[in-house]
C-alpha cells in the first residue's frame, strides 16, 4: 500500500512536525527574570530520535497521531476565539468607562472651582467695606457661582 503525505503536511514543513507538543507553558517568575517562558513538553516523547525519514512520516500510525494534534489544536483555538470576542468586549467597556471618568473629573474640577470662587466672592463682599451697591453685587455674583455648583453637583448625578 503505497501511502502519500497529505498536502496539509507537506506545506507545513518536516521540522514543525517533529517540534515536541507544549502541554503546558509557564512564565518565568520574578526572581529568574528570564524572557522566555518554560516549556513543559510531554515527557513520554522526549527520547525519541526526532529525525524521520520518507517512509516513517508515511506510515499510517504517524499520520494518525499528527491528525489527533491538529483536531486537539483546532479544539484549542476554538477555545480560544472566545476569549479574544471577551477580551474586545472588555477592552471596548474599558474605553467607555475611561471616558466617563474623565468626564466626571471635569466636572468635579469645574464643582470645586465654581465653589470655592463663589465662597471667597461672598467672604469679600463682606469685608471689603465699599459702597453698599458694590457689596450686594458682590454677594449677588458669589451667591450665583456657589448655588450654581451645588445644583449642577445633583444635576450631574
Amino acid at each position: 500500500m503505497d501511502f502519500r503525505l497529505p498536502q496539509w503536511i507537506s506545506k507545513i514543513g518536516r521540522e514543525s512536525l517533529l517540534e515536541p507538543t507544549l502541554e503546558d507553558e509557564q512564565l518565568p517568575s520574578s526572581e529568574e527574570g528570564s524572557a522566555e517562558p518554560k516549556r513543559k513538553g510531554s515527557k513520554t516523547f522526549a527520547r525519541i530520535k526526532r529525525e524521520l525519514s520518507d517512509d516513517e512520516l508515511g506510515q499510517t500510525g504517524f499520520q494518525k497521531m499528527q491528525m489527533d494534534n491538529v483536531e486537539r489544536l483546532e479544539e484549542e483555538c476554538f477555545e480560544l476565539r472566545g476569549y479574544i470576542e471577551r477580551y474586545h468586549e472588555a477592552d471596548k467597556q474599558v474605553g467607555v468607562l475611561n471616558e466617563k471618568l474623565k468626564s466626571k473629573k471635569s466636572h468635579e474640577v469645574i464643582y470645586s472651582s465654581m465653589l470655592a470662587a463663589g465662597s471667597l466672592i461672598i467672604g469679600y463682599s463682606r469685608t471689603a467695606g465699599a459702597d453698599q451697591s458694590s457689596d450686594n453685587f458682590l454677594l449677588i455674583v458669589g451667591g450665583v457661582l456657589f448655588l450654581g455648583a451645588i445644583i449642577s453637583k445633583f444635576m450631574v448625578r
